[in-house]
């Protein structure tokens, strides 16, 4: 107390301390995230741990507890901390339905020095899931209009109306009210707000119905309101059919006792839907028992099918009534209106046929008369009219030959007869049987027959043959070194001519495969026969033939017959010479020449012997080589044309021949004096001209 003090009382203070300075481990605070997980989501859990002390502490464990379980739910380690220092520790977990507690425990077994042991845990409750609410929103289909039978796939939307996302579930589906489900299908798990589709198939029926659809039927997804999960809706998916008979129609129209008659009902849909399969009845003459019935396929809507039956034609006047779904097994828009009769009458009509068919000659030649026998039946039940055969020719329309026949009872025959000129190749013969305009067939389809006839060619081709000297000595004798022009052929009507052959003395020299005339000129032809043929071959292979035999003689003499003018003035002369020469190698040979002068020219002059009345002549013997030749001096006295015959006779090998030739003279009226040449002079032009002709011939 040496300092001296108002109190002397409250001079002190006492403190404990530690020589350590030691940490302080605590829970600052636990998160978690999502904040609202849903049922089977992973959550994930994060503690901050907390170093208040003034110390570091060394590393530790973190423990988590579920539900004040004395258990751990798992632990995690953390590494050391500075004072005042932080860490986190994480930790997931699959989020469960309900309320739940977590506690946090550090260093749960004091295994770090604290400053204080008693703050290491810390605790939080919380709701661990945001539920879901799955609600069917609505139900849809497609098609929207269809037919029985189509198929309709059905769409439930399913939507999770709830907080958090729910598991995997199922949606079941119950028509009309059924307890019974139709079928079910999964879905899997939606988030919050968000929908799935889930579809399925029908086939439709008629009428009206109702579908309902629940969803986790069996509540096995919790959700936060489990009473909403259906739906029902009521619908018609099926336009519905409705059947009329159309019409009732038969054939044959016309019909005879016995015949078979073909009824065809034609139904038509003319409702808005399809229908399906049915069955159609028919009865005759109001019984109340079906005659028959007949199935048919379903109709689509505005559509008609095509139903037939056959019934045996009985006599008289009958109904006929056809009803289709009876038994109302199809779901129509009107079943009143089903039915429809019709009334038709069976009477007795001939029937008309071409029986049979015969005819003569059964192989007819070309141009022969064919004499055809039909026999006509009436097969019908009734008497057929009087009527008639048309006969028709190779499919044309036009007639050749009607044939009459009269009526004809039923079941009987009668036979008609016709005649036909045959003509070429091979020929369709339609006969055509037909009553009076006034009388109706109960089969109006067979009242044809058609034959067929082959007209053979039996007719040989004619043949044309002739032959012309192409000669030089103008005797119309055939001789040595001279051609023959020959002129053939060959024609047939019938079938046409396939070959034309021609050869001399067997040797073919020509050859044409068609109807015509040719010619074809020969070699020159030395001494000797020939036989000329010709060969002709139609397309029906009938053959004829034709010859000519020709000798070519041995060559006469070379004549010269001319004269010094053609064309003269009044006053002047004119020398004509006729000559002859014989050619080497002949035999010798008697040549008589005789000139013929005409009226209005006098001669004056002339070496010749006066014949006969106006004629001139001269005979010789020719020796081989020989030429003679003689002349006559002309005066023309009259204008005009005047003309001078000249005639050669010599033998050959006995065989007298005559050789004739003719020249022409002109005389114009002006007279023009002029000296007549010497003779000498005539005759020297004449042998000149001669010598000339001479050396020709035996170049030739």
């Amino acid at each position: 107390n040496k300092i001296t003090e108002s109190d002397e009382t409250n001079n002190e203070k006492t403190i404990t301390f530690s020589a350590t300075s030691l940490s302080d481990l605590v829970v600052q605070d636990i998160t978690w995230t999502p904040t609202n997980p849903s049922i089977g989501e992973t959550a994930t859990f994060t503690a901050t741990i907390k170093n208040q002390g003034n110390g570091s502490s060394s590393s530790s464990r973190v423990y988590f507890y579920l539900d004040g379980s004395t258990s751990y739910l798992t632990y995690k380690n953390f590494g050391g901390m500075f004072a005042s220092a932080t860490t986190t520790v994480s930790f997931t977990w699959k989020a469960q339905s309900g309320s739940h507690t977590f506690k946090v425990v550090v260093d749960k077994d004091n295994t770090v020095a604290e400053s204080d042991e008693t703050n290491n845990e810390k605790t939080i409750a919380f709701s661990a899931t945001s539920l879901s609410d799955l609600i069917v929103q609505n139900i849809n289909w497609t098609p929207t209009s269809s037919s029985i039978g189509d198929a309709i796939t059905f769409t439930a939307t399913i939507k999770n109306q709830g907080n958090g996302s729910s598991s995997n579930g199922y949606v079941h589906f119950y028509f009309d009210n059924s307890n019974t489900h139709y079928t079910y299908q999964s879905f899997a798990g939606i988030t919050a707000g968000s929908t799935t589709a889930v579809p399925f198939t029908w086939k439709a029926q008629g009428g009206y119905h109702i579908l309902k659809a629940v969803v986790d039927k069996t509540n096995a997804v919790i959700e936060s309101d489990e009473s909403n999960n259906e739906k029902n809706i009521t619908f018609s998916t099926v336009a519905l059919p409705d059947f009329i008979i159309q019409n009732i129609t038969w054939a044959p129209k016309s019909c005879t006792v016995g015949d078979t008659i073909t009824f065809t009902a034609t139904i038509k849909n003319q409702g808005t839907g399809k229908s399906n399969n049915g069955n159609i009845y028919f009865y005759f003459d109001n019984s109340n028992t079906h005659y028959t019935y007949q199935s048919f396929a379903g109709i689509t809507a505005g559509s008609t099918t095509a139903v037939p039956f056959t019934w045996k034609a009985q006599k008289g006047s009958h109904t006929l009534k056809a009803l289709v779904d009876k038994d109302s097994t199809i779901a129509e828009i009107d079943e009143k209106n089903n039915e429809n009769t019709v009334t038709f009458s069976v009477v007795s009509l001939s029937d008309l046929v071409v029986q049979d068919v015969t005819w003569a000659p059964i192989k007819p030649s070309i141009g022969d008369t064919v004499t055809f026998l039909l026999t006509i039946k009436n097969q019908g039940t009734g008497e057929s009219s009087n009527g008639n055969v048309y006969l028709y020719l190779d499919n044309l329309n036009n007639v050749f030959a009607t044939v009459p026949f009269i009526k004809i009872p039923s079941g009987e025959t009668t036979e008609v007869s016709f005649d036909w000129i045959a003509q070429t190749g091979s020929h369709t013969i339609r006969m055509s049987v037909s009553e009076g305009t006034t009388k109706t067939e109960s089969d109006q389809t067979n009242n044809e027959k058609v034959i067929t006839i082959l007209a053979r060619d039996t007719k040989p081709p004619q043949i044309s043959l002739n032959s012309q000297i192409k000669e030089y000595n103008k005797n119309n004798v055939l001789e040595e070194g001279e051609k023959l022009d020959i002129s053939y052929g060959a024609y047939d009507d019938s079938s046409g001519i396939n070959s034309i052959k021609i050869f001399i003395n067997d040797k073919l020299i020509d050859l044409k495969n068609m109807d015509g005339t040719y010619t074809k000129m020969t070699d020159s032809l030395p001494m000797g026969e020939y036989v000329i043929k010709v060969i002709a071959v139609d397309k029906a292979s009938n053959k004829a033939e034709e010859t000519i035999s020709v000798t070519v003689q041995r060559t006469g003499p070379s004549v010269y017959f001319g004269s010094t003018k053609t064309e003269i003035k009044e006053g002047e002369n004119a020398i004509i010479i006729l000559s002859a020469v014989n050619p080497i190698g002949n035999p010798p040979m008697n040549v008589q020449l005789i000139l013929k002068p005409p009226s209005g020219v006098s001669i004056y002059k002339t070496d010749w012997i006066k014949g006969g009345v106006g004629s001139y002549e001269g005979e010789f013997v020719l020796e081989p080589g020989d030429i003679k030749g003689i002349s006559i001096g002309m005066c023309v006295n009259q204008p005009g044309t005047h003309y001078i015959d000249s005639e050669i006779y010599y033998e050959v090998e006995g065989k007298r021949i005559v050789q004739r030739d003719r020249i022409e003279l002109i005389l114009t009226p002006t007279p023009t004096p002029k000296q007549p040449p010497g003779f000498e002079a005539a005759f020297a032009l004449a042998g000149l001209l001669f010598v000339a002709l001479l050396i020709k011939r035996r170049k030739r």
